[in-house]
Formats: structure tokens, sequence, C-alpha cells
């Protein structure tokens, strides 16, 4: 009796085919796995700090923005899968306002000795505004010279102080705050004029209703004056004398002739 041939052939035929259909379908689930990205998190990936925002190094570049705290650290993935970082926007850069202008306040003056005079310094940024807290250093020299002086300007950019003239002659004040500069003059005048002994004979009064006057001041009033007495009431700092000087006319004016009828 044969026999039989067939069934370990056939037992051979089907191991074969069951070998290979596990692997077709290992190779098949491992196509799968790498056509499918993983959307876990993957280690360092994190929540963006305050004020950072999540996107990708495209978007980054577009808005001009940084890494979040000089640090790459991922956030997530768009919709094409790309990674996002948290980034925060470039920082702005403040720009503070330099001094611009600086003034003294008056420029020129002329006062008479014994009397009180004032100088206000203010101080403008580069856009035409009050500079307030700035240090402003002053350097006062001439008839009347003191030490350096210091002063802070206020809210509205000003500071301020005052002297009494006791000497006849000029003064130069010169305000100084980083390279910016300005510079005023002051003039100190006595009344007194020195005699032939070297004695100065001592000023005259005017009335209350006059006032005293060098000759050219009182052109520059711009209407006819007249002296109020003969007497000089002082001399200027070149020794010019000054008068009382009352305005008004010194002669009556004419009456006004009316126009011929044309």
């Amino acid at each position: 009796m044969r026999k039989a041939i067939f069934p370990p052939l056939l037992l051979l035929l089907v191991a074969l085919a069951t070998i290979v259909s596990a692997g077709c379908k290992s190779s098949t689930e491992a196509e799968t796995k790498r056509s499918v990205p993983n959307l876990e998190k993957p280690p360092g990936q994190a929540q963006c700090l305050s004020g950072c925002y999540c996107m990708t190094e495209a978007e980054a570049r577009k808005y001009g923005y940084n890494w979040c705290k000089g640090q790459k650290m991922q956030c997530g993935y768009d919709a094409q899968q790309n990674p996002k970082y948290c980034f925060e926007p470039a920082a702005t850069k403040i720009t503070t306002p330099k001094p611009g202008r600086l003034v003294i306040d008056p420029s020129q003056d002329r006062n008479l000795i014994g009397t009180q005079h004032s100088l206000t310094f203010i101080l403008y940024d580069s856009n035409g505004n009050p500079m307030s807290n700035i240090r402003i250093y002053v350097s006062h020299t001439g008839a009347h010279t003191f030490a350096p002086i210091e002063l802070v300007t206020d809210q509205n950019g000003r500071s301020s102080y005052y002297y009494t003239g006791t000497n006849v002659g000029t003064d130069t004040i010169v305000a100084r705050i980083d390279s910016l500069t300005a510079t005023a003059t002051k003039e100190w005048y006595s009344l007194q004029q020195p005699g032939a002994t070297g004695q100065a004979t001592q000023p005259r009064q005017c009335p209350s209703e006059c006032f005293c006057l060098t000759k050219a001041e009182a052109e520059i009033c711009g209407q006819t004056i007249s002296k109020c007495q003969p007497s000089p009431c002082g001399f200027d700092s070149q020794g010019n004398p000054k008068y009382c000087y009352k305005p008004g006319f010194a002669t009556p004016p004419p009456p006004e002739v009316p126009s011929p009828l044309r």
C-alpha cells in the first residue's frame, strides 16, 4: 500500500503561506506607523510663559519675535504638523529725549546796584517739551563772582536763583547741561558820579510823577517829555547825567486845523 505524500507537502505550503502573510502584515503595520506622526508631546515641550506666544518659526520671523526668554521651548504643532515654539515680542527700545535747547531769562538786563536780580533757566528736550529733574550747572563771574551753582529743573523745566548787586560792572552767566550751553549778561550801574576829590555825590530823588532818565533814555520813550527839575538826579555807568523827566508835552500842542472841504 502506498504512503500518503500530499499531506506533508500541503502542510509545508500552508506554513509558508502563514509566514509570508505574517511578514506582509508586519511590513504594513511598520509603514502605517511611519506615515502617522507621533502627536504626543516630545520631551521638553511645555506651555508658553506669560508674555510669550506659541507659533512656528516662520510666523515668528514674520512678526519679528524672539525665542521666549532666550530659550527654545516647543509648545505644539500647526495644522501641517510643523513644530511650534514659544516666542516673545522683540523688546521695545525706549528712546529718552535729549536736551535740545537751554534758555536764560532774561538774557540781558541792566539794574541799579542795591536792587535784586532774578535769573530763570528753562530746559527743553529735542522735541520742544520741558525737561524736569535735570541738573543745570551755572558759572557766574564778573562784577559778582560766585562758586559754581547747581540747579535742578522743576516739572515745567524751570529753575531760578536771584542775587543783589553790590558792585558796578557786568556779570556773565553761563549755564551748561552736557554739551548744551546758554549765556546771559547783567550790567550793574550806580547813580553816583565821582567828584574831583574822588568822593561821590548823592543822587536826587525825582518827584512821584517823574522818572530819572538820561537824555537818550528819555528820547526812547517815544513821546515828548519835560524836565521836572534842572539838577541831575544821577548818572549812568558811563557817567552820563540823568534828569527827572515827566511824561507829557513841554509846551501845549498846536490846535488841530480841520481840513478844507473839497
